[in-house]
């Protein structure tokens, strides 16, 4: 085949288009509307799974690349080839192929300095590794710039035109590219660096489910929303309530009681998918697990323009706040009027097909928690739900990298002096979490710890962790804002987040007065809960017998210092 490519080849067309092809995700999302880091957190949370993958081929991506590099180029020594495929052709492939993967390098280092924090080690070196060796590749078979080259290095004059001049100087920069991608972790993809420790089957995080999960929705409005700074162009009708229930058809009881989980989104995380992991953990547990969605996004064009936004001990004045809060609430309340079977609910025959029948919810034992905004969400729903006698036989609190409450007002900020005295909470700091400040959650737990500064719950039922990122071996532990996510479920946050949520789960669903009680069960997730014998904050070793980093338990947050060395309580 003959190619006229000269032009295509001297403006580099099929690099740019290949530059473009691999940044169109971003840009399709930018012209729909998102800004720029929304547009790259959506690339990345399609993406992140792709990330990885490429863990499962550490030790294998180096001899397998150079090998499939050897094979290519001997193929195009191959005189018959060279008759069937013009070298030309080849090379516009190449330069594609390359412009697309810069395009990729250059989405990565945007996300790595404003997500990753250097965690991601597979997604750079994969990226550099094959922009290095298309390089070499498409230098090797040019065999008039070698020529040129050569010759200028024995006569010790340069014999280049000023084509291949910008040719050199384009394939060293693109070089220096791709080993700037892939030198820094190549030892992590050698197969060399250590592995981190994986959970024993049979640890909390890594049992076998107790039940199989069901899943439906019920929308959570009826008729149109009225909420304050509701957006005009939302009628609503996208907003549903997700119910995960266990299957319990194999049991000859008919009359079962099952306990309650409520889980709280963070903003923008309304899509199920976000916490899937979760909500399926704490279901085949044995409890129905609410997933209400809620509004993170407002109309806010209405507002004073000298509104003066307020941070204050975990809470702020948002003028959100209420419009959230009360979405969150009538979402739950649209879910347990649902299970009624009393009054024949919407998912009532759904709970009865799958459990059995007569199956009840039975509030009073309750797991609450959230993410993020999930997090600060919390407060409020457990002032309106320990107002109807949710929780008070258990209660478990779950808060994870919580983000602020509403600084004032009931059941706004939520009045945490009606928490029973058998109230259980875990609240989680991220020491790589760059989303949310450490001393939101710091107050929060001096709040719920102290019962609003009334009669303070005994303090090994509220915990205070901070979990360690470690970039000791590989994978990477990097204890980021994320790690709830289902779309980065990866080892590390089997060891330091499900384990903890399992235990959580098992805690309330094994309580007596349950169908699914386990008395040896609750005394296993209880001691775990306690860190007895460290098994919780002790994360175990890497594969070489380093320690990693794990999970720290903090006695009193509010006295000890953040990263930075200051106060939750100093003076803003």
């Amino acid at each position: 085949m003959e190619y006229n490519l000269n032009l295509l080849k001297s403006t580099r067309i099929m690099f740019l288009l290949g530059f473009l092809a691999g940044f169109s995700p971003v840009i399709m999302s930018m012209l729909s509307g998102l800004n720029l880091e929304d547009a790259l957190f959506e690339f990345a949370y399609y993406r992140i799974s792709d990330a990885l993958t490429l863990r499962a081929f550490e030790g294998y991506l180096i001899p397998l690349g150079i090998i499939a590099f050897f094979i290519k180029y001997k193929l195009f020594q191959n005189d018959n080839l060279k008759q069937k495929i013009s070298r030309d052709l080849s090379v516009v492939i190449t330069q594609f192929l390359i412009g697309y993967l810069m395009a990729f390098s250059a989405l990565y280092l945007m996300l790595d300095f404003s997500f990753f924090f250097g965690s991601v080690r597979a997604m750079p070196f994969v990226l550099g590794f094959f922009i290095t060796l298309l390089v070499i590749n498409m230098l090797l078979t040019n065999t008039t710039l070698l020529d040129a080259i050569k010759q200028s290095i024995k006569e010790k004059k340069s014999n280049l035109n000023k084509t291949q001049i910008f040719a050199v100087i384009e394939v060293g920069l693109l070089l220096v590219a791709g080993l700037a991608l892939a030198l820094p972790n190549t030892w992590d993809m050698s197969g060399f660096a250590p592995d981190q420790p994986q959970l024993k089957i049979g640890d909390w995080g890594n049992m076998e489910a107790q039940y199989s999960v069901i899943e439906t929705t019920i929308p959570v409005f009826t008729s149109a929303p009225e909420f304050q700074y509701w957006p005009a162009d939302d009628d609503g009708s996208e907003w549903n309530v997700h119910v995960f229930m266990p299957s319990i058809t194999d049991s000859d009881v008919d009359s079962k009681q099952l306990g309650v989980a409520i889980y709280l989104h963070g903003y923008s995380g309304a899509d199920v998918e976000v916490y899937r992991d979760t909500l399926e953990l704490l279901a085949s547990r044995g409890l129905v697990a609410i997933f209400p969605q809620y509004i993170s996004d407002l109309d806010l064009s209405s507002i004073d323009k000298d509104f003066e936004l307020i941070y204050e001990e975990g809470g702020s004045n948002h003028p959100q706040h209420q419009t959230r809060y009360d979405m969150a609430w009538l979402g739950i309340t649209r879910a347990i009027s649902a299970l009624n079977t009393t009054v024949d609910g919407e998912l009532a025959a759904i709970l009865q097909q799958h459990t059995g029948t007569n199956t009840t919810i039975d509030l009073t034992n309750l797991w609450i928690g959230g993410h993020s905004m999930g997090g600060g969400t919390t407060f409020s729903m457990l002032d309106r739900a320990l107002d109807l006698g949710w929780g008070s036989s258990s209660l478990q609190i779950s808060l994870e990298a919580s983000w602020v409450h509403a600084q004032r007002g009931n059941p706004l900020r939520g009045n945490m002096s009606k928490l029973p005295d058998h109230t259980w909470a875990q609240l989680t700091e991220y020491s790589s979490d760059y989303t949310v400040h450490p001393c939101q959650a710091r107050w929060q737990h001096e709040r719920i710890s102290q019962r609003d500064s009334s009669l303070p719950i005994n303090d090994s039922q509220v915990q205070y962790l901070r979990i360690e990122s470690d970039y000791y071996g590989f994978p990477r532990m990097m204890a980021s804002h994320f790690i709830q996510a289902s779309f980065i479920h990866d080892n590390f946050a089997d060891l330091s987040y499900y384990s903890r949520i399992d235990a959580q789960a098992a805690r309330i669903s094994t309580q007596p007065q349950l169908f699914t009680a386990d008395s040896q069960l609750l005394i296993s997730a209880q001691s775990f809960l306690s860190d007895e014998n460290q098994q919780m904050t002790d994360l175990g070793d890497w594969s070489d017998g380093h320690p990693v980093n794990g999970i720290k338990m903090i006695q009193k947050p509010l006295e000890q210092p953040i990263a930075d060395g200051s106060y939750c309580t100093d003076a803003q």
